[in-house]
């Protein structure tokens, strides 16, 4: 994000080499892969709540969270199970 680039701007941080072919990216480094995951790792973030503010980050991830529930409520784990495997 702009936030995140401002940041290293700010902080003097150097980015890293370009990576050229394949390669292993270790597990502290990779995306999460699900919304819950994410708002986990969100949650935890003293980052995420020195660029945006402790007001935005709790009220993003409580919205996420109830938004996260309703759509689990509406899908049935057959659903989940079945038809999320053929996307």
């Amino acid at each position: 994000s702009l936030a995140a680039g401002l940041h290293g701007i700010e902080k003097g941080l150097q980015p890293a080499p370009a990576i050229q072919g394949e390669f292993e990216v270790p597990d502290h480094l990779s995306l999460p892969c699900t919304l819950h995951a994410a708002l986990d790792r969100l949650k935890r973030s003293s980052l995420a709540r020195e660029l945006f503010g402790e007001e935005f980050v709790s009220g993003y991830i409580a919205t996420k969270t109830q938004e996260l529930t309703s759509f689990f409520d509406e899908i049935t784990p057959w659903e989940r199970r079945v038809l999320a495997a053929q996307a």
